[in-house]
């Protein structure tokens, strides 16, 4: 068996701290939504509701991402082409003044974009 060199393990490390970050600021947002859902008026209740599992199943994904850091580039690749799927959406759509929240998509899922990424490289995935 062979071991992996100190530096290689503190990045992992590092990467892991990242996603266990990354999964429970996914988790306080699926949990701050809940009266958001309940509030919603029969309009919105559908995409409230959605947004809501989508930040629970996010944080499960990256804590299954900081649990097995070097897990599969495919998985890696999707969570990474999802965040920057609304980062560049956000990006479109802050021309448009009648569009609230696409800075928002701009900022936190770009940051999650460039954590992911930075994360992924961190625990070696693509040098597989």
């Amino acid at each position: 068996m062979t071991t992996q060199p100190s530096s290689i393990r503190k990045n992992i490390r590092f990467a892991q701290v990242l996603m266990y970050l990354a999964a429970l600021s996914a988790l306080f947002a699926g949990v701050s939504a809940i009266p958001v859902v309940t509030d919603a008026p029969d309009s919105t209740i559908v995409v409230e509701l959605w947004r809501m599992i989508g930040f629970c199943t996010f944080a499960a994904l990256f804590a299954f991402l900081a649990y097995n850091p070097q897990s599969s580039r495919a998985l890696w690749s999707i969570v990474i082409g999802n965040k920057l799927a609304l980062t560049i959406a956000g990006l479109f759509l802050q021309g448009n003044t009648a569009v609230t929240g696409a800075g928002d998509l701009v900022v936190f899922d770009g940051a999650l974009t460039l954590l992911l990424i930075v994360s992924s490289i961190l625990a070696g995935v693509w040098r597989k």
